[in-house]
This record gives structure tokens, sequence and C-alpha cells, in this order.
């Protein structure tokens, strides 16, 4: 399991978990993402993950990416 964890700048602050997490991994497709997020694999500092989520600059997100 491979371990991420990401600070939301002003550059996604209002942009939806699902969009924020495939800017900054490019190597997942946002379908993949989503159901990462359905999962369980992906974790905020305060609310619970959603992919239509709009983030605010400023927040925590870590996700856990199972290996293959």
């Amino acid at each position: 399991m491979t371990h991420h964890e990401f600070h939301v700048t002003d550059d996604f602050d209002g942009q939806r978990l699902d969009r924020f997490l495939v800017a900054v991994l490019s190597d997942y497709s946002r379908s993949q993402i989503q159901k990462l997020i359905a999962d369980g694999h992906v974790h905020l500092d305060r609310r619970e993950p959603k992919a239509n989520l709009q983030m605010r600059a400023g927040e925590q997100v870590a996700i856990d990416v199972p290996d293959a």
C-alpha cells in the first residue's frame, strides 16, 4: 500500500475532491480516484470524503493506494 498526503493550496480552493486528487495523482483516472474514495481509502482532516466535496485551502488529504 502506498500512502500519500497533500495540503490543499489556494489554487485548488473550491475544487471537487476527485478532481483535486486527479490533479495531484496524475497516474490515476477520475474513475479510479472515485473508487478509492468510495472504498474508504481517502481521509480528510475534518470532513467525510465524497467525490463531489468541495475542497478548502489549508485542508489535509491523505490517501492510501492499495497495491495492484
